[in-house]
């Protein structure tokens, strides 16, 4: 965690205990079930890459402006690109 924080292109999340994850929260939507396939990522790619671990993530991390860049939704078999926009 100390890592993360320290350093501008690592990111993390950190729950406080007995937190409901956002992941595990039922949902019902009008257009049905949706699930996140991809999060895009810019930043330092190997910086990235390092502190991923070599885990087989739903992660595409790009060269770029730290920043995340948008996320790849899936749904009734076609996907949605959510994406970021930059001011």
């Amino acid at each position: 965690m100390e890592e993360a924080a320290a350093g501008p292109s690592l990111p993390f999340v950190e729950w406080s205990p007995g937190t409901e994850l956002p992941s595990r929260i039922a949902v019902k939507h009008p257009t049905g079930t949706a699930a996140i396939t991809r999060v895009l990522i810019n930043g330092d790619t190997s910086r990235l890459a390092a502190w991923l671990g070599g885990q087989i993530l739903p992660v595409v991390v790009r060269p770029g402006k730290l920043r995340i860049a948008g996320a790849v939704l899936s749904r009734a078999g076609s996907e949605i690109l959510v994406d970021s926009v930059q001011s």
